[in-house]
């Protein structure tokens, strides 16, 4: 077996921290998503729009959200 040379070592490095960082991005926009979902739901139970507490959300919903939130 070869040692790893400096180059290899630093290639498994830089694939490693593009993974985290995707993986970080991942979460970030999932917890955008939450967030903006939660905002779309209280937003339509306030407006009287029926809407499920989970699940996906209608577009139409998401549309009029939208609207109203220039």
């Amino acid at each position: 077996m070869h040692p790893p040379t400096h180059r290899s070592l630093a290639s498994k490095i830089s694939r490693q921290l593009s993974k985290n960082s995707l993986a970080a991005t991942a979460a970030r926009l999932r917890a955008l998503s939450r967030q903006r979902s939660s905002a779309i739901r209280r937003w339509a139970s306030t407006q009287g729009i029926p809407i499920a507490v989970r699940g996906r959300i209608a577009n139409s919903v998401v549309s009029q959200y939208a609207a109203a939130h220039p």
